[in-house]
């Protein structure tokens, strides 16, 4: 291949002295053996010259070099014709691609592929394919693909023609309507109507001017092919005029047998032909016959009559009554049914003998009939006598049927009712909706108005998305059914973010700002004049402690904040600059709101100092005990050692819930300073109504640390520290109790995300396994067993808090004995028991919830055992 180089070598003999080559591409050389590069593709003769003293000598080799193309990688392009059609498709593939290929490689989409240059490829089934197309040489390969390339459509059936005309039979002029019946989807449609008149609607409408008999032809088509469909003397078109309407009567119409009975017609139009048919058999083409029947029977009469325009009959049931002889008359009947419900539908039949020839019916409700097998209707519920009289000549019969009919109270369809708890809330929100329906309602159709339903009469429904919901109640019984529906009955919203918590230092020119200056948060959706919000400063130079800037609202994360500043003595708010002391950030004009976060933000208001380099607190959180015994609420633990800041948010810490402290996630004792890693730190406990302080030895749960008298300080740390005073060990059961099992609130499993809690005298309550979630179905300890541990004396009794994540309430829970089934207010404590118990909610703790806290149940007994609940 171009550029190819080629090393001559000089075979020739008797010694020549000089060389000259010629090399076909117009470059020569005069050195005896020579490198030459040829740069062209070709094929080059080759010439070489050489000489001495004795003379020279010339050789030539024709087409002695062949200089090939370079090779370069081949770039794929090919099309495909048709690349849409019907199913099957053959599509003829030609490549296209440059740079000379050796090798290809066809995907056609349906699994199917080839090898061939310019494949012919046959698709069998409706799709959309992707084509790909791989080309190879020596110097390399490419790949195209091209989606979607070729569209199969499913194949077009040919249609079938079919059509019906309405009427297809009449007087002149006769408008037709025609419709077509035609299969498999027909684009266009042809009528022929057979009086030389054509359409090409689908359904047209033709009038006949003409009588006759005409043949009616339609042909339809689409892509797949065309059909015809010729129906011969479809429709009949008679000459103008009118049939005749046949009429008559008879007398007599009853006796005994041999009776004769003159006929006479009554019909209109001017028949001019008559056929009768008498019922025996007999029949007759005169205008007004006279029959005679000789055997006892009900005969039906017949008579058709006929003009040019057509024909007419009329049919007379059972309408000559002749009797073998006469027969004493007695009335008899009966009726179906005697009893049901309001409104009721009585079919009474005529039982009676003796050929009555009159009937006279009373229901019993001041209503009469006359006919001969009526049918009545009750409206009232009641019971009825029923009394008929039947004659015949001079002969009457009556017979009588006392309280025959008893007809019940009808009942009622239902009417809807319902209420629904709670009707507003956070999502997920689960509400209870409670049927109030009256008049026995059998089923229930519940609409949430979220496009979810129920077939439940009490359901429960978890609403997912915020938003108003209409929901609908559809009752039913077996006497019908009525529907109501409440216009935004459930209003769904989404949970609040959790307030944001600021802290730190600020400055007025520099200057630590006073006590008594005020701080305000302020922001779209920010709520501002609450408590919290703003703060006033009771420290010199810091402001959040020890209660921190909340901000809370509408707000969203990532929403600006800004900070405004009123010194002591000035009457307006000032914008403040912060600085993330943690994060290292450069002063700024405002900070972004993020839900649950709790922030060093220091503020300044004019010039300030650069910040320091900030050291980040360490958090603790654990037990505290004294001689043994949890601390009370009440009790402070604080932090002490070099450059330690006291009196900060954190610092001391206050004990919430007996035995232990810093729990919340918001609210742990914190170490904070210009700090070095490594350095003592030092605990101290004030008891609650001592005050005084009582150094505290300490002890590294997770580390399984001994107890000392310090802790080193470790920036960013958080640990689990237990604190004691007095050097008491808390008692700790040998073998704790333990319980899984099921809550309930109002019957139904309590919310995923709920909360249960074990009471009782010194039970220990914010430590692991006590309290434990719920989970789906109200399972509570399957994941982590409840756990009741501490000093607590064998059979003392055991309460149960439980709180509903889904509104917040907290309730006292009632348990079920598993061996009598009864519900108890508490079960003896079992030292290494594990039990299976059903709790439910008995009463509201009433007690105050903070929005948009997770909340933290604590509990504890005293010593008259009364449930204190914080």
């Amino acid at each position: 291949m171009v550029p190819l180089t080629v090393t001559f070598t000089d075979a020739s003999k008797n010694g020549p002295t000089a060389w000259k080559w010629t090399f076909g591409d117009g470059g020569s050389s005069a050195e005896q053996n020579p490198v030459y590069t040829y740069v062209k593709e070709g094929v080059y003769s080759v010439t070489l010259n050489c000489s001495n003293i004795a003379g020279s000598d010339e050789i030539t080799k024709p087409e002695f070099i062949h200089a090939q193309p370079a090779v370069i990688t081949p770039v794929a392009k090919f099309i495909g014709e048709p690349r849409i059609g019907t199913a099957p498709l053959r599509v003829t593939f030609t490549d296209l691609s440059e740079n000379d290929p050796a090798s290809w490689e066809w995907n056609f989409g349906d699994s199917q592929v080839s090898t061939e240059k310019n494949p012919v490829h046959v698709y069998e089934k409706a799709g959309k394919y992707t084509v790909s197309l791989t080309v190879k040489n020596s110097a390399g390969m490419d790949t195209l693909v091209e989606q979607n390339y070729i569209i199969v459509n499913e194949p077009v059936l040919p249609p079938t023609a079919d059509f019906s005309g309405a009427p297809r039979e009449g007087k002149a002029p006769l408008t037709v309507t025609f419709l077509d019946l035609s299969k498999n989807n027909p684009k266009q449609w042809y009528w022929k109507f057979g009086d030389g008149a054509s359409s090409e609607e689908r359904n047209p409408v033709h009038t006949y001017a003409a009588e006759g008999r005409y043949t009616v032809e339609l042909t339809v088509s689409n892509e797949g092919g065309a059909d015809t469909k010729i129906v011969p003397d479809y429709i009949t078109v008679t000459p103008p005029g009118f049939p005749p309407e046949a009429k008559f009567r008879g007398f007599p119409t009853s006796g005994t047998a041999p009776l004769t009975v003159s006929f006479t017609d009554l019909s209109t139009g001017d028949p001019g032909k008559w056929k009768w048919e008498f019922g025996d058999g007999s029949v007759s083409d005169e205008k007004h016959p006279e029959h005679t029947y000789n055997s006892p029977g009900e005969y039906t009469v017949t008579l058709t009559v006929e003009n040019p325009f057509g024909m007419s009959t009329e049919v007379r049931e059972k309408y000559i009554r002749v009797y073998e002889k006469p027969v004493p008359l007695k009335a008899s009947f009966m009726g179906e049914p005697t009893s049901g419900k309001e409104p009721l539908t009585v079919q009474f039949t005529d039982l009676s003998v003796g050929n009555p020839e009159t009937w006279m019916w009373n229901f019993g409700d001041d209503q009469n009939s006359a006919e001969k097998n009526p049918v009545h209707v009750y409206t009232k519920a009641g019971v009825y006598t029923v009394f008929l009289t039947v004659t015949r000549g001079e002969d009457r019969s009556s017979e009588i049927r006392y309280q025959y009919i008893n007809v019940l109270p009808a009942g009622k369809p239902p009417v809807p009712d319902f209420v629904a708890s709670p009707t507003s809330g956070y999502v997920p929100l689960d509400v209870q909706f409670t049927d109030l329906s009256t008049d026995k309602p059998t089923a229930w159709r519940w609409d949430f108005g979220d496009g979810q339903t129920s077939f439940e009469q009490h359901p429960v429904h978890r609403y997912m998305t915020p938003g108003s919901y209409t929901v609908c109640l559809e009752a039913s019984n077996e006497f019908g059914s009525a529907a109501t529906c409440k216009d935004n009955l459930i209003k769904a919203t989404e949970a609040p973010l959790a307030p944001a918590e600021f802290f730190g230092g600020v400055t007025v020119d520099g200057s630590p700002a006073c006590i008594g200056t005020v701080i305000e948060a302020r922001g779209s959706g920010i709520d501002t004049g609450i408590f919290g919000n703003p703060v006033t400063t009771t420290i010199e130079g810091a402001y959040g402690t020890p209660d921190p800037l909340t901000v809370k609202g509408s707000v969203k994360n990532g929403d600006e904040i800004t900070f405004w500043v009123k010194a002591r003595g000035t009457k307006h708010f000032v914008q403040a600059e912060c600085f993330d002391v943690y994060a290292g950030n450069e002063w700024q004009k405002s900070y972004p709101f993020r839900g649950g976060s709790k922030t060093r933000l220091d503020l300044r208001v004019g010039d300030a100092p650069i910040p320091p380099m900030p050291v980040l607190p360490h958090e603790f959180y654990g037990e505290v005990t004294s001689n043994g015994m949890p601390m009370p609420v009440g009790t402070m633990i604080l932090v002490k050692g070099d450059n330690v800041v006291e009196g900060h948010r954190g610092n001391p810490l206050a004990v919430v819930s007996p035995g232990v402290y810093g729990f919340n996630e918001l609210n742990k004792l914190v170490a904070q300073g210009d700090l070095k890693a490594g350095q003592s730190l030092t605990f101290w406990v004030i008891p609650a109504g001592s005050g005084e302080p009582v150094m505290a030895q300490v002890r590294d749960v997770d580390a399984g640390g001994e107890w000392a008298s310090s802790y080193p300080y470790m920036e960013g740390g958080l640990t689990r520290l237990d604190i004691r005073i007095d050097g008491g060990i808390p008692p700790v059961p040998i073998v704790p109790m333990t319980i899984s099992g099921t809550a309930l609130v109002d019957g139904n499993p309590i919310t995923p995300g709920s909360m249960i809690t074990a009471d009782g005298k010194n039970v220990r309550v914010g430590v692991d396994g006590n309290p434990v979630p719920v989970g789906p179905g109200g399972r509570f300890g399957d994941d982590k067993k409840l756990t009741i541990q501490g000093d607590v004396q064998t059979g003392s009794p055991i309460t149960f808090l439980m709180y509903d994540a889904a509104c917040g309430n907290q309730y006292v829970a009632e348990v079920k004995d598993p061996e009598t089934g009864v519900w108890l207010s508490s079960i003896p404590f079992k030292p290494g028991a594990d039990m299976e118990l059903e709790i439910r909610s008995s009463s509201v703790i009433p007690a105050e919830k903070k929005e948009n806290e997770t909340p933290i149940i604590t509990a504890s007994v005293q010593e008259d055992e009364l449930v204190q609940v914080q």
